[in-house]
Order: C-alpha cells, then structure tokens, then sequence
C-alpha cells in the first residue's frame, strides 16, 4: 500500500492537487478468497470505490462476472463502431463541401 500511496503522491503533485486535502475513508472489504476471482474482484472493487459504494459484497461473484463480460462487449462494440466512422473517407459534393 505504501507503494501504491507514493506513486499517487507523486502523479497528483504533477498535476498540482495537493495530497494533504485527501480524505481517508474505511471501511470493510471482503477478502476474495478463489484464485480465479481476482481480475474481476479488482474491477468491481474500483468501480464500487469510484462511485463511492462502501456496501461492497463478494458473494455475487457470477452477476459480477456476467456484468462485466457485457460491459465489455459494449466497450468493444463501440470501439468498432468508432473505427468504422474514421475508416469511411467523407464525402464531397458538388460545391467542395466536406459531409
């Protein structure tokens, strides 16, 4: 963890936001307990933390797993979407206006 504080230390006085106004907050986080949780269990604590969600439980794993598999399909589909936009050249009319 001391690690982890430094490193935010340091990138938040680059930016120039001073460390000392940081609040601290606890509270219970459950322990993951299975080897194959882990990547998912990190994202969800993240995102609970980021919308500043304390309840946070761990016995929904599967739901969590499933939310965050379409969550990255969306991401994905849009990713694609977003190519397909800057891969089509844009069109020029007859008086040399872009569309």
């Amino acid at each position: 963890m001391a690690v982890i504080k430094k490193f935010l230390i340091s990138r938040q006085t680059i930016i120039g936001h001073h460390p000392s106004k940081w609040k601290s907050i606890y509270f219970h986080i459950p322990k993951q307990s299975s080897s194959h949780n882990s990547g998912p269990w990190i994202l969800h604590l993240a995102k609970c933390i980021s919308f500043n969600n304390t309840n946070i439980q761990h016995n929904y794993m599967p739901v969590i797993r499933k939310t965050q598999y379409k969550e990255l399909l969306m991401m994905d589909q849009i990713i694609i979407n977003a190519v397909e936009v800057f891969k089509t050249p844009p069109t020029v009319t007859t008086n040399d206006t872009v569309q």
